[in-house]
């Protein structure tokens, strides 16, 4: 029986050992080569993510399944990677284009002035929501989104320079956010935004956490 009992605990620590694979890369930028410190890497919609060290060296382990690898640094255009853990997912090298900084010239709508005391309540009601589980989460970081509204088109867009941050309270966790487009058409009443979310679950007493 213990001879068993052995064996089933080999076979068991094999089988998590093979339902999981470690993610080894590196990040750099793509017009000198040089390593990207401090990018963030995470699988989309998960609570799986890193940070790139002084070499633009991450390390990321994946359960088993198809993912979204997120690679973003202040900076860059963002990344998205389809990764599998049935595939070689050693040794990646990913290269992260500059963000091209816009014109003055070519900006139509300049960013407003005092945008989140004119647009914040419409970004939170379409982005976070109104119900009773909305009002119990917060950006914490709001003063990163930069308002545009277009007078011609009726269209009022969000742009943010860094992710937000944003806590749940209610479902208990720290969201970072990587808010890639957000758009509100005041013609159609249709709402349109694009991001990708790394979940942290947040700290508490037993009772909290249950």
């Amino acid at each position: 029986m213990k001879c068993v009992l052995q064996v089933l605990f080999i076979f068991f620590l094999s089988t998590v050992a093979t339902a999981q694979k470690s993610i080894l890369g590196i990040v750099k930028s793509s017009d000198n080569g040089h390593p990207v410190t401090g990018a963030s890497v995470f699988l989309n919609n998960t609570s799986i993510g890193a940070v790139t060290n002084y070499k633009g060296e991450f390390n990321l382990i994946i359960p088993t399944g198809r993912y979204e690898l997120v690679i973003s640094s202040i900076g860059y255009l963002t990344q998205v990677k389809t990764i599998s853990s049935q595939e070689s997912t050693d040794h990646f090298i990913i290269q992260l284009q500059p963000e091209v900084k816009e014109l003055q010239a070519v900006v139509v709508e300049p960013f407003e002035k005092d945008g989140w005391a004119k647009w914040g309540q419409l970004f939170l009601d379409n982005f976070i929501g109104i119900s009773s589980m909305a009002k119990e989460c917060r950006i914490k970081n709001k003063e990163t989104i930069r308002f545009r509204y277009s007078k011609t088109n009726q269209i009022v867009t969000a742009h943010t320079t860094e992710p937000l941050i944003i806590e749940n309270d209610y479902l208990g966790y720290k969201l970072q956010y990587l808010l890639e487009e957000f758009s509100y058409n005041f013609k159609t009443k249709m709402i349109f935004y694009v991001g990708y979310p790394l979940f942290q679950p947040m700290k508490g007493n037993n009772a909290k956490m249950k």
